[in-house]
């Protein structure tokens, strides 16, 4: 895992805790929304990298 998305992950684990500390959902709703953040940013991370890349080599 990078830099960046290890990151998102933590903050993205902070705000969960946060919501599901409020009872706005349960732990379960709150590990599947914050997985699918974190996968994500994960494919936007790789997608700008991939860019770059592309772009380094003209």
């Amino acid at each position: 895992m990078s830099e960046i998305e290890q990151v998102a992950r933590i903050i993205l684990y902070t705000v969960g805790g946060s919501i599901m500390g409020a009872g706005f959902m349960d732990s379960a709703q709150g590990q599947t929304l914050l997985g699918a953040c974190v996968a994500l940013v994960s494919v936007g991370w790789w997608y700008i990298r991939q860019r770059q890349d592309k772009a380094s080599k003209k």
